[in-house]
């Protein structure tokens, strides 16, 4: 009997560790399915994006979870962003592409647009009686933050105490009257009206001009002169840039260059003599015009007028236009001198 008892003790506790093993082999399966189901948990989450995503422009480009519509289960840490050229500077379409891991990757559209109103700062304005006003005189300041031109106009839907339509030209007599503007920009936005009031007065102390492409300031960084000033001095403003290739204008600063051309003539002709005794040489004089704004970046003040002559012997078969051909290079100064960056030859001012 003590031996049918002994071994029966002993047969059940080899079934119980057989059991323990498995036991513990089916936990271990169940950890490591647990474990790969939490580290693969972003494969089987949810990712919505977003066809087209919009961004106002001269902001920042938005994070790359801006691009979804939902996220869920999925690590943020697993998406990646390439902008690609997309340029938070200047208005457009641009492609993106995301990336997820596990998901492979998607191109999607980023919108740069811009839909905020110009910002827009009034001032009071006085007249004599009779004169006449104009919606720039009352206009301190109008910027956008696309960094273009703003157009600035008399807010027509308006409406006086009666509930007519307020005719801005009718305001002639002596008084004080309201005046409503609106700013737009390219984009087709339009600030809210701005109120400011004109004043009309027999010995009126008039507004000093307003200048509507700024003033004649130039920046104090600029590595070159102005040759030739083309702004109205009488009240020191500048004119539109649009101006910048009108031929009336540019005529004054070809009438400068040419009477510098012919001095470089009369200069050349010792010194092509001296170093070219034996032969002709092929001469080219390359004149670059560069418009200059003002501060503000608005008008136009000016142009600089820069100088390259090329010089080489007729039997010379490279471009003239090389380095190593390159004899003589400078700014005009508005006094007719020249400030020189290259002058081989050591001609005078």
């Amino acid at each position: 009997m003590g031996r049918f008892f002994n071994g029966k003790v002993k047969n059940d506790k080899s079934t119980l560790i057989r059991y323990g093993v498995i036991a513990g082999g089916v936990l271990l399966i169940i950890i490591i399915i647990i474990l790969i189901a939490v580290n693969s948990h972003g494969s089987k989450g949810t990712l919505t994006l977003n066809k087209v995503t919009e961004v106002e422009v001269n902001t920042e480009l938005p994070d790359k979870t801006k691009f979804f519509k939902e996220i869920v289960n999925f690590d943020k840490n697993d998406i990646e962003i390439d902008y690609n050229d997309a340029d938070i500077s200047t208005v457009g379409s641009y492609t993106v592409t995301l990336s997820a891991k596990g998901r492979g990757s998607e191109d999607v559209e980023l919108k740069v647009v811009d839909t905020t109103a110009p910002t827009l700062t009034l001032k009071e304005y006085t007249v004599g009686y009779g004169d006449p006003y104009f919606v720039e005189d009352f206009v301190s300041s109008c910027t956008d933050n696309y960094d273009k031109e703003c157009t600035v106009e008399f807010f027509r839907e308006s409406s006086d105490s009666n509930g007519n339509a307020i005719d801005y030209s009718s305001y002639t007599e002596l008084g004080t009257y309201s005046i409503m503007i609106v700013a737009k920009d390219e984009n087709g936005n339009v600030s809210e009206p701005q109120t400011t009031s004109l004043i009309i007065q027999e010995d009126a102390t008039v507004s000093p001009t307003n200048c509507e492409f700024g003033n004649l300031d130039v920046s104090s960084d600029l590595s070159y002169p102005i040759a030739v000033t083309v702004g109205d001095k009488e009240t020191s403003c500048a004119i539109n840039r649009d101006l910048w290739d009108n031929e009336d204008v540019k005529s004054a600063v070809d009438k400068f260059y040419n009477e510098d051309y012919e001095r470089l003539k009369t200069q050349l002709t010792p010194v092509l003599e001296e170093e070219y005794p034996d032969k002709d040489a092929k001469i080219s004089v390359y004149p670059h015009y560069v418009a200059i704004l003002n501060k503000s970046l608005k008008g136009l003040v000016g142009y600089a007028v820069y100088v390259k002559v090329y010089i080489a012997p007729t039997d010379y078969e490279g471009s003239i236009d090389s380095t190593e051909n390159l004899k003589m290079a400078y700014y005009l100064n508005s006094d007719k001198t020249r400030e020189y960056d290259v002058n081989v030859f050591d001609i005078a001012k």
